[in-house]
């Protein structure tokens, strides 16, 4: 019975083939927009669940109690993992983890003449209880059993030894500042997927980090994440109020409170407000699955609009089946089986289209998405294919074969008031869904140009940075400090510095400062500490509100600056050459900057300070512009001179800061591509309703020329019905549009004003687009010969 359905569905398709054309060029575009974006979502969704213990592993997050509400981070004491395995019961396992994030270089990685970067993280010896990864050689139970023992991952140890292979206990040498030495390796293990947010090439015990940095058995230091595994059927609610108040338990100064996050929600989940989960990239998950299920439905309503807009060419073959004795299923079912064909012949372009741009796509997110037909794909692209077709041929279906065959073979049939109204409807719904895309679409771009464009308080123009080989010790120190006087005598260059942590990395905070007349009762205010070289100031252009940059000599040690905000914060009044007090240092206050940012425009400045040291393990060269080639070629010269060996790698200061934008500016590219193909879907259903309704008025367009209508009367006639609709659509889209981007804008501490502007241009771009699709149409209408067209009817 199926099998002539779809023959006689068949048939009809081709008897139509500018319908059938429009249609699936609509359907298969809105089909492969949804399985594109199906694709990406379904990545986002299984960010970093590769572990086997996944629905157990959680990050234990701190909320801090500040003046300006409750901060939420990462950062715990070295201490706790292990006094949570031992004293919550819940606690199957606990491990200390200092990701390679929070190292502001990576070092270098060196066996014989092979030098290379990678990223380093210290981790507890729980660490692959609590973390899945496969070892391709080595004893996990005894991986990093030895504190100068460390596990490399499979593509480090072919870019040192070009194999896998008997390398166990080979060594290796690791440049990185306190903790350059030897190490052994005692296994090596296959990297993260590329869908983990935490990617590494070496792991090292971190009771040797604990060895070489000073403070971490303090409670209230804290630098290292600290991730547990609960024992399974343990109450997260019930772990959660015993760890609350646990640090307080340590020190009753520390009023820090702890809380369990899952891990692998934390990518899709991490931004929290006041305390409080308050979003993240969820929001974009969600942005673009309404996008996909919008665009579809823009689809499907193309395909009732001509549907039912094409009735008159079908209302007698209805008249004749229904009199031969076809019942309103049987017909209903003819229906639905040309959508559903339609549908299948749409999947089939669609997933060409997918093959061809699904890498460039990649691209786009910065994805490695795979086109594998699993289970999983194959019932969704089903799912999806089949709801489309019944969605896309619902009404049609019910409507032609809701028609009255004597009215129908008599002449006398009728459209009524309802179903005008319907199509209307429809096409001013497509044309809303367009409007709000084409305001979206200007709003992102608009405040990633302004964010990409800010003043920042800083110029980070023609400035470019890089790791140097740094230890603590006098003579490298002082060799260091010699390169550093060399590279300003080159001609392009206008100022060199050095810094620890970089403008648009994790800073580290200090909660325990001491000033005059601080308020006892004062909530904790955490400064976030920069710690930088000579110079470092003035390299980077900003400028001082009060005061001097550091002195050029070990007074500098002894001095401290800080930005407006921590003034602010601290109450002070004339600040300049009063003395401040932490870690039991004395420094004295020589300067306040104006406030600049150091990190996300999606925060506001915070208080922050800075202390200087003669060198620090990262570069800084401001270098006068138009002589970028030539200057960065000297400084290679000269690095590699002071540094034999080891890779010089560069970049601009202004990538780091775009960097921070990436997934912003991937968003800002997805939007327009995803609008733009929405909006030529509605354009290819109001070409058709064009040309259907210029056929469908060819007699009274006849009559029209012949009592001397013109061809601009006749074009603006069948014009001005269709712009009646768009501008409904528009004043309508408006306020949705400016809600939905005002949304979006409030999560900017920084942020553009939606002008009237905005509106304007996506009005104007509409109402042309409008035009242009519908003027074709029109023409060919207005031109026609009126004696022809009247003759046939």
């Amino acid at each position: 019975m199926f099998r002539n359905y779809f023959k006689i569905a068949w048939r009809n398709l081709l008897k139509d083939r500018q319908f059938t054309f429009l249609n699936l060029v609509g359907l298969s575009t809105g089909l492969a927009c949804t399985f594109l974006i199906y694709l990406w979502v379904h990545d986002e969704l299984q960010v970093d669940k590769y572990n086997d213990k996944d629905a157990q592993l959680y990050q234990v997050m701190v909320n801090e109690h500040q003046e300006d509400g409750i901060r939420t981070a990462a950062y715990t004491p070295g201490l706790l993992a292990d006094a949570l395995k031992k004293e919550i019961p819940e606690v199957e396992y606990a491990v200390t983890v200092l990701p390679a994030s929070w190292f502001q270089n990576k070092g270098i990685i060196s066996y014989d003449d092979a030098h290379f970067k990678a990223e380093s993280q210290f981790v507890g010896k729980d660490y692959f209880d609590v973390f899945t990864s496969k070892f391709i050689d080595g004893d996990k139970e005894r991986l990093l059993a030895d504190k100068y023992t460390v596990a490399i991952s499979e593509d480090l140890a072919m870019k040192l030894f070009h194999t896998t292979k008997n390398i166990i206990g080979k060594t290796i040498h690791w440049d990185h500042q306190q903790f350059t030495g030897t190490y052994a390796v005692s296994g090596i293990f296959e990297k993260n997927p590329s869908n983990a947010t935490n990617q590494f090439d070496i792991l090292l015990n971190f009771e040797l980090f604990k060895e070489r940095r000073p403070g971490m058995e303090i409670w209230s230091n804290m630098d290292p994440h600290t991730y547990v595994i609960l024992k399974k059927g343990a109450k997260l609610d019930l772990v959660n109020n015993k760890v609350q108040h646990f640090l307080e338990t340590k020190d009753k100064n520390i009023k820090t409170e702890l809380f369990l996050f899952k891990y692998s929600d934390k990518y899709l989940y991490g931004q929290f407000e006041n305390g409080k989960q308050a979003g993240g990239r969820i929001s974009y998950v969600r942005l673009f699955s309404i996008i996909a299920i919008f665009i579809l439905i823009i689809a499907c309503i193309n395909f009732m609009n001509l549907s039912t807009a094409r009735a008159s060419r079908r209302i007698k073959e209805v008249g004749i089946k229904k009199v031969v004795g076809a019942r309103r299923i049987t017909l209903v079912l003819q229906y639905l089986g040309e959508s559903m064909l339609l549908t299948l012949l749409s999947l089939a372009l669609a997933i060409v289209l997918i093959v061809l741009l699904l890498p460039e796509f990649n691209n786009i997110t910065g994805k490695h998405i795979r086109l594998s037909f699993d289970a999983g794909l194959i019932s969704s692209i089903a799912a999806i294919t089949l709801i489309t077709g019944l969605i896309a041929g619902s009404y049609p279906a019910l409507y032609l074969s809701g028609f009255k065959p004597a009215a129908v073979l008599k002449g006398k049939l009728k459209t009524s008031i309802g179903e005008l109204w319907i199509r209307k409807g429809l096409v001013v719904f497509q044309f809303i869904l367009s409007v709000v895309f084409i305001v979206s679409v200007l709003v992102v771009y608009r405040q990633v140009s302004y964010i990409q464009s800010t003043n920042l308080g800083y110029s980070r123009s023609n400035i470019v940075h890089f790791e140097i080989p740094f230890e603590v010790d006098s003579a490298k120190l002082k060799r260091a400090a010699n390169f550093l006087e060399e590279l300003k005598t080159i001609p392009g260059v206008m100022n060199v510095s050095s810094y620890y942590h970089n403008l648009t990395g994790d800073h580290g905070s200090i909660g325990g400062f001491e000033w005059p007349g601080k308020n006892p009762n004062m909530k904790v205010v955490d400064f976030a500490n920069l710690e930088v070289g000579y110079n470092f100031i003035e390299t980077l252009g900003m400028q001082m509100k009060e005061g001097a940059g550091f002195s050029k000599n070990d007074n500098a040690q002894h001095e401290i600056v800080f930005n407006e905000a921590a003034i602010q914060a601290m109450g002070l009044k004339d600040p300049i050459g009063k003395t401040v007090k932490f870690w039991d240092q004395q420094r004295k206050i020589v300067g306040v900057v104006k406030n600049f940012n150091f990190e996300s425009l999606y925060s506001s400045v915070k208080p922050c300070f800075f202390q200087v040291y003669p060198v620090m393990p990262n570069v800084m060269v401001k270098i006068k512009g138009g002589t970028e080639r030539q200057s960065i070629a000297q400084i290679e010269k000269i690095f590699r001179e002071f540094n034999k060996g080891y890779p010089f790698d560069y970049q601009f200061l202004d990538e780091n800061y775009n960097a921070l934008y990436e997934s912003e500016r991937r968003v800002g590219v997805l939007s327009r591509y995803f609008a733009g193909l929405a909006i030529i879907i509605s354009c290819l259903g109001l070409f058709g309703l064009a040309a259907f309704t210029a056929q469908r008025r060819q007699k009274e367009i006849g009559i029209r020329k012949v009592v001397g209508a013109s061809v601009t009367n006749v074009v603006l006639m069948l014009s001005k019905d269709f712009l009646r609709l768009v501008l409904i659509a528009v004043f309508v889209a408006f306020p949705i549009a400016w809600w939905m981007t005002s949304q979006w804008l409030n999560s900017f501490a920084y942020r553009i004003h939606i002008g009237s502007d905005i509106f304007l241009l996506s009005g104007i771009a509409t109402i042309l687009i409008t035009l242009v699709t519908i003027s074709y149409q029109a023409i060919k209408a207005a031109v026609a010969n009126p004696v022809r067209s009247l003759r046939a009817e």
